[in-house]
């Protein structure tokens, strides 16, 4: 085989070529050249079959390599594309169309679930702007209770708060016990009274005090139909006439009897504070004075609350002023 293949077709070579030296013709005809060669020439048909069969071998590898790498690839894709949006929110959906779109596999296998991955996409999205929507109204249905539990809790915390209030300011009114008290000088409240009591209805007024001798500032409840003016007089005179201990029985009134009435001993006497508001109603004014005349004679007295209101009640009785009526006071204490 080797004789055939290699030693015959060289030997025919060199019986070809032109006479060569004897010397060198009698290595080449030697039996141990003949071997040589023979041996170089096996080694490369060896040497070639070996490159061969590598080729061969590194060729079936990478296409076994590359079979496998695909059937990665779509395993790796029909995983997405087997994947369940409807347990996904927004956010994963979102992270799911940025794997979609950024997918790595090879063109071949992209070229092969084309159509797939396009419909998947397409689902992935209507499902995500679903979802946003969904959570969005979620959201703002979460924020609505939220903000709803937080009014009721500020709801409570006010309530708390006012009772709280209400049982301060329910301590300071019984201090001041404003049923019995109709009018405070403002000047000797502090701020909270002074809160407390207008809560409760008290008016602000500045008025000429009988008892000071100038104008003061009051806060002064209101009475029935009363002006705070007539209010202020009735309460402050009061005060006046009380401060005499031989005065007794003092009395307010809101019906028809006079507005102040006491008696010393067994004589009974009556103020009747005026602001000017009896003028207009002579039949009132008739019948008030006639009853005043018939209880107390001539111990009663008209109180107007500015001197040019005097001489219109002087005919319908005596008459005095808020300036005056201490000394009238004083002069019946004395008796």
């Amino acid at each position: 085989m080797l004789k055939f293949l290699i030693v015959d077709p060289t030997t025919e070579y060199w019986n070809s070529l032109p006479p060569i030296p004897e010397i060198v013709q009698s290595v080449i005809s030697s039996v141990w050249f003949k071997i040589s060669l023979a041996v170089i020439g096996f080694s490369a048909f060896i040497l070639l079959n070996i490159l061969i069969h590598r080729r061969i071998l590194e060729r079936k590898l990478n296409q076994e390599w590359r079979a496998e790498q695909l059937e990665k690839e779509e395993s790796k894709v029909n995983g997405i594309l087997n994947k369940d949006l409807n347990k996904l929110n927004s956010e994963k959906l979102d992270e799911f169309l940025d794997e979609m779109r950024d997918i790595d596999v090879s063109y071949q296998t992209i070229k092969k679930f084309s159509s797939k991955i396009d419909k998947k996409s397409e689902e992935a999205e209507k499902l995500y702007n679903k979802k946003l929507e969904s959570e969005e109204l979620e959201r703002r249905n979460q924020e609505r209770i939220r903000l709803t539990e937080e009014i009721e809790e500020l709801k409570k915390q006010k309530y708390a708060e006012e009772l709280k209030q209400k049982c301060r300011d329910d301590i300071i009114l019984k201090k001041l016990n404003p049923s019995e008290n109709w009018i405070f000088e403002f000047d000797k409240l502090d701020p909270k009274e002074v809160e407390v009591l207008q809560n409760a209805e008290f008016s602000k007024v500045t008025e000429f005090d009988p008892i000071n001798k100038k104008n003061t500032t009051f806060l002064v409840t209101r009475i029935l139909n009363h002006s705070p003016t007539h209010t202020f007089l009735v309460e402050r005179i009061k005060q006046m006439v009380i401060k005499y201990a031989k005065i007794k029985r003092v009395s307010l009134h809101e019906t028809r009897e006079a507005d102040i009435t006491f008696e010393i001993g067994k004589t009974k006497y009556a103020f009747e504070i005026e602001t000017g508001s009896l003028l207009s109603k002579k039949d009132q004014r008739k019948e008030k004075v006639n009853y005043l005349n018939r209880k107390y004679g001539k111990n009663w007295w008209f109180i107007v609350s500015h001197r040019d209101l005097g001489k219109k009640y002087r005919e319908f009785g005596r008459v005095t002023t808020r300036t005056g009526v201490s000394k009238i006071i004083e002069k019946i204490a004395q008796k």
